[in-house]
Order: C-alpha cells, then structure tokens, then sequence
C-alpha cells in the first residue's frame, strides 16, 4: 500500500475544467471577431479608456482578458492534472509542492469567467444583426428567441448518433 493520496478526482476534474475552457476562450475569440468586423458594437462605459489610436472606439478588451487568463489557467490546470495522479513508487512528495498551486489554476478561471461576462454584457446589437440578415421572416423570429439557456443545437441528434 502506497503512503501518499491519490489524486485521481483532482485531475479528472481539472479535465473537465480545460474542457470548458476551450469552449469560452473559442466564445471570447469569435466575440473579439465579430467586434472587429463590426457584427456587433459595444455599450460605451463612461471613465474607461477606448483604444489608445482611437479614442472613441471600444475595444473588446473583456475578451481579451478572459481570453489570457482562460490560457494561464488551462497551462496550470494540465500540469497539475498530469502531475498529481502519478508518482514514484507510491513516495513521491512531489505533489504537496504542487497542490499548493491548486488555487492558481482556478482564480484565473475565475478572472477570465468574470471578464468573459462583463465583455458579454458589453454587446449590443444582436437583434438589429439578426434583423439585417436575408433570410425569412420566421428564422429571424426563432433566431430572436434563442438563449444560451434555451438553444442545445444538434446535441440531442449528435448523442443520439453514438
């Protein structure tokens, strides 16, 4: 019998966590696109700075933020997921110099998931964009009533499929 604690949950945990990641810095990515073609516009917060070439452009800098921070984190999270479930010979010690960085890895999800919505909560203009779009009258109404709550796309068809 081996002397140290497994930490099989940590890294499965952690896992799943870069997994989720992946798919906000993807959102962040595609939000700081759309901003820059201009599909959508960001409200203007009164006292904080534009680009520093264009002063009264806004830019999508939540995204950028969370964008970093999504990296930093996944990059901890991944070390301490392959590090913590192995060991030499069940005595390595190793991981109590690393399960003190256990709170690195999750107050940048955090930070950036704190970012992502401010960024989020930034935009404006989806309705007039779905508005503007050539296609008939009653896709624009279902695109209108869609939410992240509401809309699953094809993961019922996709599960179903396996």
């Amino acid at each position: 019998m081996g002397h140290i604690e497994p930490h099989d949950f940590i890294a499965n945990l952690f896992d799943a966590v870069k997994r989720f990641n992946v798919i906000c810095l993807d959102l962040c990515r595609d939000m700081w696109s759309y901003i820059s073609k201009g599909y959508f516009k960001q409200k203007v917060v009164k006292g904080e700075v534009g680009s520093s070439t264009m002063p009264h452009k806004v830019n999508p800098i939540d995204f950028e933020n969370a964008e970093g921070n999504l990296g930093l984190a996944n990059a901890v999270l991944s070390h301490l997921a392959e590090k913590l479930p192995v060991s030499r010979l069940q005595r390595d010690l190793t991981d109590s110099t690393v399960v003190r960085n256990l709170g690195v890895g999750l107050a940048h999800c955090a930070i950036a998931y704190a970012s992502l919505l401010k960024g989020l909560g930034k935009v404006r203009g989806m309705r007039a964009f779905v508005a503007s779009l050539d296609i008939p009258e009653d896709a624009k109404e279902r695109l209108a009533q869609l939410t992240p709550a509401t809309y699953i796309g094809k993961a019922a068809e996709l599960a179903k499929a396996i």
